[in-house]
């Protein structure tokens, strides 16, 4: 039985490893089918085409976040056309506004609690190393 795993996050989300890490491991492991379903980012189909996959299955895929009156869900979706441009306008829309945000928690913490993060970290920290802040 050929081992997968089709719920994968990269570097181009809150993933801690590049798709060049991701795809030692999965041969590694020897994870033969796979896909990276970043969040809200398809960047990651076109760096695809830069990876060496020999031997390896991969299903392009994106990880959309959702919500519907007071649930919040996140939708997997395979066999992404990353060329689509409604799709890369979607995802782009998408990222503005999760960058909004975060922006708005940034003023939050520094008028709430007086934690202080500058614009330049939140640009050049990944998620995974606010945690270790």
């Amino acid at each position: 039985m050929k081992k997968y795993d089709l719920h994968i996050h990269s570097t181009f989300s809150d993933g801690y490893y590049s798709l060049e890490e991701i795809v030692d491991k999965l041969k590694y492991y020897g994870i033969e089918i796979f896909s990276i379903t970043d969040h809200d980012n398809i960047d990651s189909i076109k760096a695809m085409n830069k990876i060496d996959t020999q031997g390896l299955t991969y299903i392009p895929g994106v990880e959309f976040s959702a919500h519907k009156d007071m649930y919040k869900m996140h939708i997997l979706g395979y066999g992404i056309d990353g060329n689509n441009e409604e799709l890369i306008k979607l995802c782009k829309n998408m990222k503005l506004r999760k960058n909004i945000r975060n922006l708005e928690v940034i003023k939050q913490l520094k008028d709430k609690f007086g934690i202080i993060i500058s614009y330049v970290r939140y640009l050049t920290v990944k998620y995974y190393e606010f945690f270790q802040i």
